[in-house]
């Protein structure tokens, strides 16, 4: 269900909108897409694309090993955005980035189950591991989809700082690097391998035009 909902539907959205963003975009501004990732594709699937995991059906336990089925699909997203936006797969006119809300309280199974095993005490961790509202998880779109310096740029990626409850303004910066996640190797975010690895990329947008083709193609 996961890797329908949060990746093949994400895909298919993106193939069929960006078109039409592109059609309507003027000459003075680009159109801009702005898809809605996680901060789980690092800190639970450590940067990597397990293929197998990633199509596999049941809710998200929680505490599970890599964050399964979840930020396996999220990671894919994060992946086919830095696919498709290096290889300018999409209109020229149009921009493509993705964002991360932070920890947002939503009805998803992993919330649920840690309010039924938690209870009177969620709130105060909720709260220690920034869990946002989400008014001020959406700021983070709203930037990527409005801001005027986000002009003209393409395969990025922002979370404000996701770890605290609050927004602490980062610039957003290439898919490959987590800015909240401190410094990498390259005095940058710290990095997700599986986002730099041009053979993972290749290999997933591959098998997914495979999957998507005959709905593409409609």
């Amino acid at each position: 269900m996961m890797y329908c909902v949060n990746f093949l539907q994400c895909v298919t959205f993106i193939e069929k909108l960006a078109p039409l963003v592109s059609k309507n975009s003027t000459s003075n501004s680009q159109g801009r897409i702005c898809v809605m990732g996680s901060f789980t594709t690092l800190s639970m699937a450590k940067g990597k694309l397990d293929f197998d995991s990633l199509k596999k059906e049941g809710p998200w336990k929680l505490g599970q090993n890599g964050g399964y089925p979840y930020s396996q699909t999220k990671l894919a997203q994060h992946i086919y955005v830095k696919h498709i936006t290096s290889k300018n797969l999409v209109p020229e006119n149009v921009t493509v980035n993705v964002a991360c809300p932070g920890a947002v309280l939503t009805n998803i199974d992993g919330w649920q189950t840690m309010k039924k095993k938690l209870g009177c005490c969620f709130w105060p961790i909720f709260s220690l591991i920034g869990g946002r509202t989400p008014r001020t998880g959406a700021a983070t779109f709203l930037h990527m989809l409005g801001a005027s310096h986000m002009e003209g740029k393409t395969g990025k990626f922002a979370d404000f700082g996701y770890k605290t409850a609050w927004l602490r303004i980062t610039k957003p910066d290439d898919l490959d690097f987590y800015p909240s996640e401190g410094k990498g190797k390259t005095g940058r975010g710290k990095e997700n391998n599986a986002i730099m690895d041009a053979a993972v990329r290749e290999r997933l947008y591959k098998e997914t035009q495979e999957v998507l083709a005959p709905f593409l193609s409609v």
